[in-house]
């Protein structure tokens, strides 16, 4: 073989894998892209519900239990579906139905709250609405993969960490409160 051919062999073959190099790097940023995107629009749904959760306890009244329902039927409901795995998403309709049902025995005994009723079966089931809602949660932490490690996306600001982390705390200590007979009337 002679000179002219062999750095034509070597051109082409340098070119090919720049080629092969760029095409591959390109690939994996842009998935990496969608991923972390995917993983954010996911957590801020995730703190939207939340959020709008974190109001439901045995001293809510009926008007704070069917504002909570308005919020989480409106678009929070519809993105979840979307853009979670059924459990979380089945976990969100479980919620409603039983919020939803809070309110209605609320409504019916005549009292302000689960926690003013003097029905003990009512005050029963809003400490199971507050262990679903606490479940709930829990599915969010491990979809977004928080029970494995402290993983955030690096879009997120601090303040949005610290109010999703300050709402699922919020939610546990309303559960202890009613659990330990603080709001639930054991």
């Amino acid at each position: 073989m002679d000179a002219p051919t062999a750095a034509l062999i070597g051109a082409s073959l340098g070119a090919l894998a720049t080629f092969a190099g760029v095409s591959i790097n390109t690939y994996v940023t842009t998935r990496s892209a969608r991923r972390e995107k995917f993983f954010e629009m996911r957590f801020n749904a995730y703190l939207r519900c939340v959020r709008s959760l974190s109001g439901v306890s045995a001293m809510a009244s009926v008007d704070e239990l069917r504002t909570i329902l308005d919020c989480i039927d409106g678009s929070e409901m519809g993105e979840i579906h979307l853009l979670t795995d059924n459990v979380v998403a089945y976990r969100l309709v479980v919620i409603t139905v039983l919020i939803r049902d809070l309110s209605g025995r609320v409504e019916r005994s005549g009292s302000r709250s689960a926690d003013e009723s003097g029905d003990d079966s009512i005050k029963a089931f809003s400490r199971f609405v507050i262990d679903e809602i606490n479940l709930f949660v829990e599915s969010i932490r491990e979809d977004l993969g928080f029970h494995k490690r402290p993983f955030y996306p690096r879009r997120q600001t601090v303040k949005e960490r610290q109010e999703f982390n300050f709402m699922m705390e919020r939610i546990k200590l309303i559960a202890g409160h009613i659990d330990a007979g603080g709001g639930g009337g054991k």
